[in-house]
């Protein structure tokens, strides 16, 4: 089987519904797929109504909120984010750490992490056809999602790794001493 997944609460602006619909005109040419969809919230029986209405049901599964998204992770051979609107989402650099390809949506910070052809596939917010196409891109040419998943870790840790983490703190907390003159 081929997984592709998407983590991130049902609520109207993560868009799962139009991730299930891209989902869905690509299983004819891709019926190995399944779709993993983690997560819980306000629009879980829209979505469940949706993947019926579908014929779905055998393709998608809804595991509910998980504590354990790292194995999650592991499991996947694509991630999509589909939102149309998001700060900086911690989902995308999760995913990125767990060197995995990901197709997302322009939306808010993603683009910072998601450099179109580089580090994953970025695509138009609330654009079903072109979220499709990038889907199938990525779907059919693993060599892709292998180029993609390293390039996307690699960004994780040179520019949002622990090295980066102590070094902001250590200037932060070094900005917050100058600014009380706490010392000699």
């Amino acid at each position: 089987h081929m997984l592709v997944g998407c983590v991130g609460n049902f609520r109207p602006m993560k868009r799962q519904d139009l991730l299930i619909s891209a989902f869905a005109t690509l299983l004819p040419s891709h019926p190995e797929m399944r779709l993993v969809l983690v997560g819980d919230g306000q629009l879980r029986s829209e979505i469940e109504r949706q993947i019926r209405h579908l014929g779905l049901e055998a393709h998608v599964v809804l595991t509910g909120t998980l504590s354990d998204v790292q194995s999650i992770y592991a499991a996947l051979d694509l991630f999509v984010q589909s939102s149309n609107s998001e700060g900086l989402p911690n989902v995308i650099l999760e995913a990125s750490a767990a060197g995995l390809p990901i197709v997302a949506t322009a939306a808010g910070g993603t683009g910072e992490v998601v450099h179109h052809g580089d580090t994953g596939l970025l695509v138009p917010v609330d654009d079903e056809d072109q979220l499709s196409i990038a889907m199938r891109e990525a779907i059919s040419d693993s060599a892709l999602r292998r180029r993609l998943g390293v390039a996307a870790k690699d960004l994780i840790e040179r520019d949002y790794g622990m090295a980066r983490f102590f070094r902001e703190y250590e200037e932060l907390y070094r900005a917050q001493l100058s600014s009380r003159q706490i010392g000699p």
